[in-house]
């Protein structure tokens, strides 16, 4: 395949993005009035016969059609406003991200809008419609898991838009991220390399969140491709005290899992601590990895081997794309980056034992007992 042949589907993509905007004299013509006519009855609906009202709402919802609020009053019909959604602003990944895109639009003499969906994705198609109205002059997504009706929304208004954290090849929309599910497959690999045949999986909830679904694929196709037992996954709501019971299920389903990949750090961080609390040693027992690399991963104890994002490189492609398609120029529609492997002190190579079993075929030598199950066994014993 040649270079061009390679790059035609980004044209492709980058064309899609761009459709005419719908104007107030679409919606007009379309419900058979005049200009003013149809601005009243968005702007002043009391001073316009309902039947007219009617049929302009219809026109409206029929060309996905958003008033552009303030832009309109502009020579450059421009805001110099950039919006951004994201599924939940409690997470030091998306803050930090929304932190660093909006120090590198200010540069150029744009802001940032930030808005959370709260994973819901009727709430995320109101919050861009507002965002809309308001008027901007661009809009980033976090991943591609998205209402037909939002991307409807988009096309229609003719805005910019780029999607982030989730990198995919067949995305027929502009994209920049990385591909979780290769990144968590590499990191799977890692635990391999170390000699480790018995690998759970600990992830928050993948429903609504396409970009832990992925890493998830990855660990089970890394696992599969090497031959070994298929993985329990754990999943549970993403708080710490959750994950720890998920660590505490896991052990009691598998007790001969000698490592953990968990989905996010937040999952990693809830495993340490129950195996403090259970008495497991890490990595000497149980080796665990985590995704994100947070501030405090590296002061945990043992500091946690985990993969680092490229947020600073995401956020300057992210707005280097959405202020070139603003101002008219050609950029690259889709761009994958590469995550880094920290690795630190949580992983290792597996313990004797677990050698010894998985060549004896993996015989059962029963469960992992936890401190207080190895007191109630000298108690019972005594």
């Amino acid at each position: 395949m040649t270079q061009s042949q390679q790059d035609e589907p980004k044209r492709h993509r980058a064309r899609r993005s761009v459709k005419r905007k719908m104007r107030l004299a679409d919606v007009a013509r379309h419900a058979g009035v005049s200009e003013a006519t149809a601005s009243r009855a968005i702007n002043r609906p009391e001073l316009v016969r309902q039947e007219v009202r009617e049929r302009v709402a219809r026109v409206i919802q029929e060309l996905s059609y958003v008033a552009h609020g303030a832009a309109r009053a502009l020579a450059s019909d421009r805001t110099h406003s950039i919006g951004l959604i994201v599924p939940t602003l409690r997470t030091a990944v998306f803050a930090e991200s929304a932190e660093i895109l909006q120090q590198a639009l200010n540069r150029s003499g744009y802001h940032l809008i930030i808005a959370s969906s709260e994973y819901d994705k009727a709430r995320e198609f109101h919050e861009v419609r507002a965002l809309l109205q308001h008027g901007i002059d661009g809009m980033v997504l976090v991943g591609h898991d998205h209402a037909p009706e939002l991307w409807q929304l988009l096309e229609t208004s003719g805005l910019p838009f780029v999607t982030a954290f989730q990198y995919a090849s067949d995305s027929p929309y502009p994209c920049i991220g990385v591909d979780n599910c290769q990144e968590f497959y590499d990191a799977t690999r890692f635990l391999i390399n170390l000699g480790h045949t018995n690998i759970g999986v600990l992830t928050a909830e993948t429903h609504s969140n396409e970009r832990l679904a992925a890493r998830v694929e990855g660990a089970r196709a890394c696992i599969a491709d090497h031959d070994l037992p298929k993985p329990d996954v754990i999943e549970v709501p993403s708080t710490l005290t959750d994950a720890r019971q998920g660590l505490r299920r896991l052990v009691e389903r598998k007790p001969h899992v000698t490592a953990v990949a968990c989905t996010n750090d937040l999952m990693a961080f809830g495993a340490l601590a129950e195996c403090r609390t259970l008495g497991i040693e890490v990595p000497e027992q149980l080796s665990v990895i985590g995704f994100d690399d947070l501030d405090i991963a590296e002061h945990t104890q043992p500091s946690l081997t985990t993969i680092r994002l490229p947020l600073a490189e995401q956020s300057r492609r992210v707005g280097e794309y959405l202020l070139a398609r603003i101002e008219g120029r050609d950029g690259a529609s889709s761009t994958k980056l590469k995550a880094s492997f920290i690795v630190r002190e949580s992983t290792g190579r597996p313990p004797e034992p677990a050698k010894a079993d998985a060549q004896r075929g993996g015989q059962d030598s029963g469960p992992v007992q936890t401190p207080s199950a190895k007191r109630r066994a000298r108690s019972a014993a005594e």
